[in-house]
């Protein structure tokens, strides 16, 4: 922006200007050199930015890098304001897994999904910061609206609460209010699904996280376990709590009611280490698995189920007449009549070849007589003996070969099959 200003005083390199607004000004001489008391029009001056200014800008800007990127970990639960630690964990199970941490005022303050289905429903769900049944209701509805939940399903909601550090005026009222924000979203979408509340202990909780399962299923398992079903968490990870308990033989809602109204999981626990304990001391020479949290998980010899499978399969395919590494005909060791044909055939061809070979003979024989009546030397009988003599020696080898055969056949069918 310009401005008009006065020259005052004029040396070889500067020259002192009057402002309008009664300041002295210095300027360097460049071009024409103006005459004292001329009026020029001359640019403002900037004033120039201080050290502290550049400062004050850079912090700006760092405090609205944070305001702006600590929302986003606030509600990831990875930024928690001082005070707010955990105090209950909530577990939804459905068939996605979502565990929540609730703080002592039951406000949501960490997410962990539990599984890959966990992970689609809480997907840009924001739940940090909620209240737990207000975030129930979201996860359910997630589920509802992804397809987890449907009619046609055998809809199974399970809700574990694992106090701790317990709050004793609080513990009706989570038992209360999340079954009912669960059901009010089933109501919503006419789902007809059934809602459990588990309570458990924090060890239990504690070692449902060590074996990489909600403490509900690991609650209920314990419970399928002193059913007496053979289940196991590879069972459970693969296909799920309900039908894990149904491919066991299982009751779901049975084994699930038992869990709801056990109050003390650790006397469960320490019975099955006992009983664990004493089936190890009268088989010891015999060790069909690991022992975690009072429950033998058997780990199958996969080796020698691979084995049985096999000779069963092969069993199966030398029925057959195509078993591996054997190639045998069925009609050859169980029909009567092909055999039968079979020898007679064998029969008519050498009695075929009889009668051939003494045609030929006597055919060579009349080529090869002289008029004198001898007979003349046939250049073809050497070789044909020969020939004959070799293909002599390879049916005895033949018959050998298919005696040994025949001998390592029995051999197989005995080792394999136990014939």
């Amino acid at each position: 922006m310009e401005q008009k200003a006065l020259v005052m005083e004029v040396n070889e390199k500067n020259m002192i200007l009057l402002t309008k607004d009664g300041q002295f000004v210095s300027r360097r001489l460049s071009g024409i050199c103006p005459q004292i008391g001329e009026e020029i029009s001359i640019e403002e001056n900037r004033p120039k930015r201080s050290f502290w200014f550049s400062i004050s800008v850079l912090t700006a800007a760092a405090v609205l890098f944070v305001v702006i990127y600590a929302g986003k970990l606030w509600n990831q639960g990875i930024l928690m304001p001082m005070g707010n630690t955990v105090v209950t964990y909530v577990t939804v199970d459905i068939n996605p897994s979502v565990e929540l941490g609730l703080n002592s005022d039951q406000v949501v303050v960490s997410v962990e999904p539990l599984n890959e289905d966990g992970k689609i429903i809480i997907k840009d769900q924001e739940l940090v910061g909620k209240s737990s049944d207000d975030a129930v209701e979201i996860i359910v509805r997630a589920a509802a609206d992804k397809g987890y939940l449907a009619p046609e399903k055998g809809n199974q909601v399970i809700i574990n609460v694992s106090e701790k550090n317990p709050v004793p005026d609080k513990k009706e009222q989570l038992e209360t209010t999340l079954p009912e924000r669960a059901e009010k979203v089933l109501t919503e979408k006419n789902l007809k699904a059934k809602v459990n509340v588990i309570k458990t202990d924090f060890d239990l909780y504690q070692e449902a996280k060590k074996l990489e399962i909600s403490a509900s299923k690991y609650a209920v398992l314990l419970e399928a376990k002193e059913a007496g079903l053979d289940i196991t968490i590879e069972s459970i990870k693969k296909s799920g709590l309900i039908n894990a308990i149904k491919n066991a033989g299982g009751n779901p809602q049975e084994i699930i009611e038992k869990a709801r109204q056990e109050k003390e999981f650790s006397m469960k626990i320490k019975k099955w280490d006992q009983e664990l304990a004493k089936k190890n001391e009268t088989r010891p020479e015999k060790q069909m698995g690991t022992e975690k949290n009072g429950i033998l998980f058997k780990k199958e010899n996969k080796q020698e189920e691979r084995n049985k499978n096999q000779g069963r399969d092969q069993r199966e395919k030398f029925n057959k007449g195509n078993s591996q590494g054997i190639s045998v005909q069925k009609n050859s060791y169980s029909d009567p009549e092909r055999l039968i044909h079979d020898k007679s055939n064998m029969k008519e061809t050498k009695e075929n070849d009889k009668k051939s070979g003494a045609g030929n003979q006597e055919k060579t024989r009349e080529k090869f007589t002289r008029p004198d009546g001898k007979f003349r030397d046939n250049p073809y009988e050497k070789r044909n003996q020969k020939i004959n003599q070799g293909r002599n020696e390879g049916m005895k080898g033949n018959i050998i070969e298919n005696k040994k055969k025949k001998l390592k056949q029995k051999q197989f069918q005995k080792n394999v099959f136990n014939i």
